[in-house]
């Protein structure tokens, strides 16, 4: 199991680097003439590091948010069609039957569902709707009921039950690509530290530039003033 090496939250970790590296190109050749190590290469390659990880790691939190208000939207629909259901077995049925009828409909879930529980909405639509299936004709009867009401409920549920798949393989995606988000973080955190140490030693008698290069957001320079060491 990989663990993290780094303290600051993802983002932060990104941003922190993203300046890194960008300060760093701007005092490369000074960089370079402490080690070759430090090519200007070096500083590309790790941008785009940080870039691709960044824009990894934005999509990735912008489609679980969006699978995530989309399902919420859907499971209100899935809970306001139920009432109506609700209101036509009232309609059909004495109130002594009532009170059963609706536990038959799954009125046990819905309180749960509608507080955005999405396996009880699950659950609320199984019992439902095989209710509808059995109960169509006497729910009608007496135009208690409109005949498209089933096919209505049933279209609100399904496009419910294709959301909820989506919201499971979107858990199930962001579970398996944890641990390799990690290690890209961890081996971004390593590069940066070891340039940050070195950094350093190569500002030690210039603390303003020397600040470039710490685990802190700080403004990136516009230019490149050649400050000496």
């Amino acid at each position: 199991m990989v663990h993290p090496n780094y303290r600051q939250k993802e983002v932060s970790l990104l941003s922190i680097a993203k300046n890194g590296w960008t300060s760093y190109l701007l005092y490369q050749e000074i960089f370079a003439s402490f080690s070759p190590y430090y090519s200007k290469t070096l500083g590309e390659k790790q941008l785009k590091k940080v870039s691709d990880t960044f824009e990894q790691y934005f999509n990735s939190e912008k489609e679980k948010k969006a699978v995530n208000e989309a399902i919420k939207q859907q499971s209100i629909l899935v809970c306001q069609h139920w009432q109506l259901l609700k209101r036509y077995i009232q309609g059909a049925y004495p109130k002594r039957f009532q009170a059963s009828k609706l536990k038959i409909a799954g009125k046990e879930f819905y309180f749960n569902a509608y507080r955005y529980h999405f396996e009880s909405v699950v659950s609320l639509i199984q019992l439902s709707t095989i209710f509808l299936k059995d109960f169509k004709i006497l729910l009608t009867l007496e135009n208690n009921m409109p005949p498209s009401f089933v096919d209505d409920y049933e279209a609100v549920c399904e496009r419910f039950n294709l959301l909820y798949i989506k919201y499971i393989l979107s858990r199930q995606n962001a579970k398996e690509g944890k641990f390799e988000k990690i290690e890209q973080l961890n081996q971004i955190h390593k590069a940066l530290a070891e340039m940050f140490n070195d950094a350093k030693a190569i500002f030690i008698k210039n603390q303003k530039t020397k600040s470039l290069f710490t685990f802190s957001l700080k403004s990136i320079p516009t230019n490149n003033s050649n400050n000496q060491k």
